[in-house]
């Protein structure tokens, strides 16, 4: 569905592209920022090639440099790796694997329980309650890393706390071991320990390191040989900056597929519901909202700061910057808005990421940017039976509200485009309730957008939840939105978006939302009378890779505006199916059957903005 041509051009957001103004890089500035902080190197990418290093101090270029916690970074690629091979699944409960995770008789509760929910997501996102009851992995080479992690107690339920412990990955590890042959002693002196199963730098190396020309020179070790993921890489800079380059190209090299796009996205642009400013492996600088906790979240000193005033920790520099941490100040950035990897080494010293990409960045102002609101949103059990669809592209949203009229009918609002704040938490647009003809027989000559019937503020708290604010004709609301959590997982192939018939069907679409590999599409269009009606598909199921189909519902409620909604008078209708066969990630055919009528329509995505949501 297109809008936007009847839309003042004052409502449509910026593009993507235009974030970012032309910004000249002050390497020397950085340079002697670090080199006066106990510096041994800078190296700087842009658009795959090294455009400035320096190496200070007196660091032999030659030499590999420890990475420290900036190892922990690479368990992300080697999970999607691992996921890419059907070897592990990020939702599935760790206990299942690590069987003394397992919540029985003979394993008491909390402990036990808490780590029975624990999901391999969590592990690496930082978010698993794990205990710091870890020793230094600096003197790994004394003790059994696997054991203890196995063995090591939960601190909290998952999810309520960011526990910065390399426990959390040496699970991981565990895990991986276990999937791939390795065997868990279960009881005796020995519990906990782990014999066999592939070694998780070796599988790195083959599955990573290697397709990149990616020169490892070191990864220190337990006393049983088992790899330390969360400190134990040296190599040398140009060789980690290839793997900023790898995570920038989205897993491509030299025109090979590494690594899956899309779970790789996922490592820093996973909505971290315990510190938004942690992704999976990666720091993020998105502003953290309420995730930040200084009470229960533990965050080592030498990890990224944070700003007080932004509430994240380089608001100098743009939103989209993620980056690997390691103690002593050694850093992996990237910058995707900027094509900019950015590698410095050091020997501690004093240090500010913040002050250092202000430097490298210049004087430019970097503006703010949105999160990725893309999502299925509701206002919660309370209110079942409507629901609100935010759909983004860069900076632009297009938003369609599913409610009901004064007769308990299906109508949707739509609210094409809009305005943001300076500070990207509201979003201000002007609301629609077209007119058009019937769906089984569609002329797109009878659509008429007709004059604006009010408008909608959309205030963010955070990345999961906001205020929705409106006045549609002359009646006044507001409700409490949240993003509806309808299935576990994230899509190999995401056909998330507003999907339309093009100009020869402008003026109804069908919006998807995909949550692992579960569609839910709602069909707005037009009744007979050409009125404003909406069918739902809740979900269905993937018959081949290509293809999907779903039942397909029309429902009836009480009144949605002006008055108290009552979901206890939804009455829920089968009116037939739809079937979606994807064509290729942007082109679909659409078969449907209606209250007995059928017909098909080829659909692709709606192009409404430039660029896509610039983090989750």
């Amino acid at each position: 569905m297109s809008l936007l041509k009847f839309v003042p051009l004052s409502l449509v957001c910026l593009a993507f592209s235009s974030i970012i103004q032309a910004q000249t890089l002050n390497f020397r500035a950085a340079a002697d920022y670090s080199a006066a902080n106990k510096g041994d190197a800078v190296l700087v990418m842009q658009n795959g090639k090294i455009v400035f290093q320096e190496f200070q101090n007196g660091y032999d270029s030659t030499q590999p440099h420890a990475l420290a916690s900036g190892t922990k970074s690479f368990s992300c690629a080697f999970a999607v790796a691992a996921q890419d091979d059907g070897l592990i699944n990020l939702d599935e409960p760790v206990a299942n694997t690590i069987t003394t995770w397992k919540l029985t008789a003979t394993n008491p509760a909390p402990q036990v329980n808490f780590k029975s929910q624990i999901t391999a997501r969590q592990l690496l996102s930082l978010s698993a309650g794990l205990s710091t009851d870890y020793p230094d992995m600096g003197q790994a080479s004394n003790f059994d890393s696997y054991k203890l992690a196995v063995n090591n107690r939960s601190a909290y339920a998952p999810n309520q706390a960011l526990i910065y412990t390399p426990g959390s990955f040496q699970a991981f590890a565990v895990m991986f071991a276990l999937k791939t042959g390795g065997v868990l002693t279960t009881s005796g002196p020995d519990a906990g320990s782990v014999v066999g199963g592939q070694d998780p730098v070796d599988y790195l190396t083959r599955k990573v390191f290697n397709p990149i020309g990616l020169k490892l020179d070191y990864w220190g070790r337990d006393i049983l040989g088992r790899p330390n993921m969360g400190g134990g890489a040296r190599m040398q800079p140009q060789e980690w900056a290839k793997f900023g380059q790898l995570m920038l190209q989205g897993g491509m090299w030299n025109g090979v597929q590494i690594l899956n796009a899309s779970r790789l996205r996922e490592c820093t642009t996973y909505n971290n519901p315990t510190f938004a400013g942690y992704g999976l492996s990666f720091w993020l600088n998105r502003p953290l909202g309420n995730t930040y906790n200084p009470s229960i979240d533990i965050i080592p000193a030498g990890a990224t700061g944070i700003d007080v005033t932004s509430n994240q920790s380089t608001p100098a520099a743009p939103s989209d910057v993620y980056l690997a941490a390691g103690a002593g100040y050694q850093r992996l950035f990237v910058i995707p808005s900027l094509n900019l990897v950015v590698v410095r080494f050091a020997t501690n010293g004093n240090w500010s990421d913040n002050e250092f990409l202000k430097r490298l960045l210049g004087t430019t102002t970097v503006k703010a940017q949105p999160f990725n609101y893309q999502d299925l949103w509701w206002a919660g059990a309370d209110e079942n039976g409507w629901g609100f669809t935010i759909n983004q592209q860069g900076e632009a949203l297009f938003n369609v509200f599913y409610v009901y009229d004064s007769a308990g009918k299906p109508q949707w609002v739509v609210m094409s485009g809009g305005t943001w704040n300076d500070t990207y938490t509201t979003f201000t647009g002007a609301l629609y309730i077209p007119t058009g003809s019937p769906f089984s027989g569609y002329d797109a000559t009878k659509f008429n957008v007709g004059a604006s019937v009010g408008t909608a503020i959309l205030s963010f708290r955070d990345a999961s939840s906001a205020t929705l604010s409106y006045t549609i004709n002359g009646v006044p609301g507001t409700k409490a939105i949240s993003r509806l959590v309808f299935a576990n997982g994230n899509p190999q192939n995401n056909y998330s978006d507003i999907w339309w018939g093009g100009q020869s069907q402008n003026g109804w679409g069908f919006s998807m939302t995909q949550q692992g590999s579960v569609i839910f599409g709602v069909w707005y269009t037009y009744d007979a009378q050409g009125k404003v009606t909406w069918y739902y598909m809740p979900g269905g199921s993937f018959t081949s890779t290509n293809i999907f189909s779903g039942a397909l519902y029309r429902t009836t409620s009480s009144p949605w505006l002006g008055t108290v909604y009552n979901p206890a008078t939804i009455n829920v209708t089968p009116v037939g199916n739809v079937t979606l066969t994807f064509n290729d990630s942007n082109n679909a055919v659409m078969r449907w059957s209606v209250d007995g009528l059928s017909g098909s329509n080829s659909i692709a995505r709606l192009v409404f903005g430039t660029g896509l949501p610039t983090s989750p």
